[in-house]
């Protein structure tokens, strides 16, 4: 069984020659190729990729898009280009541990024909700063086991939005798109990835439609495949995250595109404990008052669900905990706030489509 790593990479020379370093020093010992698909980018990451090709020109295919095309289609280009009976994927801010494709492989090797789908999960490559610590304690990145997934009932899945999702389940709803693989003939039979999709929810809206096909047993997970993510230094790069994934979110919905990562728990449990505070507070302050004191009520609740809930199992300080959750917390709105925005500009442009 050969294995091809598909690579798509914009703008990533800081992080690129380490990926593509821990992708050679592989001991997989059968036969494996590794794709680079350059999304147009306007750095030095086309001169480390060449550099790459001219020590490896056996194993390395390279592709450029001379325009910046996103990371669905960049990933089909890929899948396009690639022979393997097994086609992988993983981030250009990735580094592989030098067994990842070996424990992959090994999985595909023991799976039976239904299985068509193979994750698994990423962990910090680093701890340095307060961004790559908060990263790796609320699981930023992590696939969602079946039963935790969209087809989950609603009381299923407040009840796990309410704790850290664990992988409690051999089977996947969706993967990450750090750590994920398929068989290539079952890729190219649902159309491989959605090129509509521009960032985020790409991998949840292939998944549904990968289930739909082979179904609910056919995506495996495991938690021995292990990748390194080297998460961005800055908790900017969260928060801005959180907005842009809130943001596609929302024009996916608009669109009546599946795959859908904002969790509307988060939004139904916000109304609902606003709803039940204003009714248990003192009916002789006014409207404006009891709206701005829910509010804080709703904050304080939340900021300890954060500290004595979502981190309770985490091995931190009662200090970090609470920042940690001050942060998640600010994710979290900024992530509903880009889902409006996203979702009322794609109703707004559908509006003046139609009207002409």
């Amino acid at each position: 069984m050969k294995a091809s790593i598909i690579v798509c990479v914009y703008n990533g020379e800081s992080t690129l020659d380490l990926t593509l370093t821990s992708l050679f020093e592989q001991d997989f010992p059968g036969p494996f190729e590794i794709i680079v698909v350059n999304d147009g980018s306007t750095d030095q990451t086309q001169n480390i990729i060449e550099g790459f090709y001219k020590r490896h020109p056996k194993n390395v295919k390279i592709v450029n898009n001379f325009v910046n095309r996103g990371l669905s289609a960049s990933r089909n280009v890929g899948i396009d280009l690639s022979v393997g009976n097994v086609v992988a994927f993983t981030d250009a801010d990735c580094v592989a541990p030098v067994s990842w494709l070996s424990d992959l492989m090994s999985v595909w090797e023991d799976a039976g024909p239904e299985v068509v789908g193979v994750g698994g999960i990423a962990v910090a490559f680093q701890k340095l700063s307060l961004n790559q610590r908060y990263c790796d304690a609320i699981q930023v990145l992590r696939p969602v086991p079946y039963s935790q997934g969209a087809r989950a009932s609603v009381i299923s899945r407040a009840v796990n939005y309410y704790k850290s999702r664990e992988l409690s389940s051999n089977y996947a709803s969706s993967f990450i798109g750090a750590n994920m693989s398929f068989r290539r003939n079952c890729l190219i039979e649902v159309g491989g990835f959605n090129p509509a999709i521009k960032f985020g929810g790409d991998e949840v809206d292939l998944a549904q439609r990968l289930r739909e096909k082979f179904g609910d047993e056919s995506l495996l997970l495991s938690s021995k495949i292990e990748m390194l993510h080297n998460f961005h230094k800055s908790i900017n790069d969260s928060f801005r995250r959180s907005y842009m994934y809130g943001r596609s979110d929302g024009e996916r919905f608009a669109k009546g595109i599946s795959g859908f990562s904002t969790s509307p728990t988060f939004i139904l449990m916000a109304v609902s404990l606003s709803i039940f505070e204003l009714l248990l507070l003192p009916t002789g302050l006014t409207t404006y008052r009891k709206a701005a004191l829910a509010s804080l009520l709703m904050l304080a609740s939340w900021l300890w669900y954060g500290a004595n809930v979502k981190f309770k199992n985490k091995k931190l300080g009662h200090g970090t905990k609470a920042l940690f959750s001050v942060l998640w917390l600010s994710c979290e709105i900024l992530n509903f706030v880009g889902f409006l925005f996203g979702f009322f500009k794609k109703l707004k442009k559908s509006g003046i489509r139609n009207e002409s």
